[in-house]
């Protein structure tokens, strides 16, 4: 198999991009964390030459659960500020 392009790899991304922000907004609930986690899921398949290789039905499981795992770390990223913004007694 021919390595793809960086635009082929663009084009494959962006037919994901619409149930990657969707999978953030379910579990995070908000517009701009859900936003900010699928950015983050989609930069972070970019780079996996894994997911490049794979087939269709890998590929699909991967972008799925790439999205969980970035929308749930973002969570986890808004509870620390909270605690952290939170005064001491």
């Amino acid at each position: 198999m021919n390595a793809m392009t960086f635009e082929e790899k663009i084009a494959v991304l962006k037919t994901w991009e619409e149930e990657v922000y969707r999978i953030g907004y379910f579990l995070l609930e908000n517009e701009f964390d859900a936003g900010l986690a699928a950015e983050r899921a989609l930069f972070s398949l970019f780079g996996e030459e894994a997911f490049w290789r794979a087939g269709p039905e890998v590929r699909a499981d991967r972008v799925r659960r790439t999205a969980m795992s970035e929308a749930l770390r973002r969570k986890g990223e808004t509870y620390a500020e909270t605690v952290r913004a939170q005064p001491t007694a």
